[in-house]
């Protein structure tokens, strides 16, 4: 068993994407609070994805989700040519994942592509 899988979470993390680019279409993004691993409280956008949503139904697990700061925020927003992400639902985004330094730490992250994904450039 991966050491990851000792700590199931409701958040989407980088081992979830098995260090490849995963294309997820957005139900929706909430603003709410979320509970870091330091135990510190704070306002988060969040984003749903209905592949995590039919994967949950079908397994009878939580639903993943993004917790999604400023950087993929942008990219996305890049990606899909939309700064509301209030209108993102619908709109498919390729992650993939990576790293990140930030105090002195190197910490694995997800990312956003910011270009749209192939199949969906092909259509437009």
């Amino acid at each position: 068993m991966d050491i990851e899988d000792y700590y199931p979470s409701k958040y989407l993390k980088a081992s979830d994407l098995n260090g490849k680019d995963v294309v997820l279409t957005f139900s929706r993004v909430m603003y709410e609070e979320v509970t870091g691993t330091s135990g510190v409280k704070s306002m988060n956008a969040v984003g749903y994805f209905k592949e995590t949503r039919a994967h949950s139904e079908k397994t009878g697990n939580e639903e993943k989700r993004l917790v999604m700061k400023i950087t993929i925020l942008r990219q996305i927003a890049e990606a899909l040519g939309v700064r509301e992400a209030e209108d993102w639902a619908g709109h498919r985004v390729t992650f993939y994942p990576t790293t990140d330094s930030s105090f002195g730490k190197v910490k694995d992250c997800i990312r956003a592509r910011t270009t749209k994904p192939k199949e969906i450039e092909n259509e437009n």
